[in-house]
C-alpha cells in the first residue's frame, strides 16, 4: 500500500485530541493572548522614582575578563538601565580568581562606577577549581551604591544567596536578595545538590 494513502487512513481512525494550553486559575486558556514575554513589560528607562531590578541564571561564566561572554554581561548591565541586576549560577570560584579576572573587575569595564559581589561555596576551596558550580551576586549602579550601607551572604559559605541593604530618607532600609535554590542532581559530583549534601552531611 501506498505509504501516504496509508498514512492518511491512520489520521482518520485516530481519535482527534486537544492541543495542551496554558490557562489561568480560572481555567480560561491564554494561549490567544500569550507573547514571547514572561510576566510585565521591560521598560527600557525606568520611570519617575522608579528602577529596573533585573534577575537572571548567567551560567557558567569565563575564566578570563577578556572572553566575549565576561564583555557581553558587563555590556549588558550597562545598557539595560537597571540600577540593580541579581545573578545565580555563575559557575566561579572567588578563591581561584586574579585580581584582573575578579567579577568586580570585569563589570568595572563597562560600568566604572558599578558595585558587584559574588559568592561561592568556600567550604570547598582547597578542591574545587576556578569554574565551580553555583554561586550567586548582583551588581549595583552608582545610585544604589552611594545607598548600601550593608552586604554579605548566607552564613554556611555555600554561596546560597547574598544580599545587600540600602539606606534612604527617614531610616528607611530595604534588604535585597539574591538565592539559588539546586535540582537534585546526585549523579555528578560537583553539582550543587552535592555540595549541600557534603556540607550539611558533615
Amino acid at each position: 500500500m501506498n505509504n501516504a494513502i496509508y498514512g492518511n487512513k491512520l489520521k482518520a481512525t485516530l481519535p482527534r485530541t486537544e492541543r495542551p494550553t496554558k490557562a489561568n486559575l480560572h481555567v480560561i486558556a491564554i494561549s490567544a493572548s500569550d507573547s514571547e514575554h514572561f510576566g510585565h513589560n521591560f521598560h527600557l528607562v525606568p520611570g519617575t522614582n522608579t528602577t529596573i531590578v533585573t534577575f537572571q541564571k548567567i551560567g557558567q561564566q569565563p575564566n578570563e575578563t577578556t572572553k566575549s561572554k565576561s564583555i557581553h554581561i558587563a555590556r549588558a548591565f550597562r545598557s539595560s538601565n537597571a540600577g540593580m541586576a541579581l545573578f545565580a549560577e555563575h559557575g566561579l570560584n572567588g578563591a581561584k580568581r586574579q585580581s584582573p579576572h575578579l567579577f568586580n573587575t570585569r563589570m568595572k569595564s563597562m560600568g566604572p562606577r558599578s558595585f558587584s559581589y559574588i559568592t561561592n561555596n568556600i567550604n570547598e576551596k582547597a578542591v574545587a577549581y576556578w569554574n565551580q558550580t553555583g554561586g550567586t551576586g548582583f551588581t549595583i549602579n552608582l545610585l544604589f551604591r552611594s545607598h548600601k550601607d550593608d552586604h554579605g551572604c548566607d552564613r554556611t559559605g555555600l554561596g546560597r544567596w547574598t544580599h545587600l541593604r540600602f539606606r534612604g530618607t527617614g531610616q528607611t532600609t530595604v534588604r535585597m536578595i539574591s538565592a539559588y535554590r539546586p535540582c537534585q542532581n546526585k549523579r555528578d559530583y560537583g553539582s550543587v545538590w552535592n555540595q549541600h549534601c557534603q556540607y550539611f552531611d558533615d
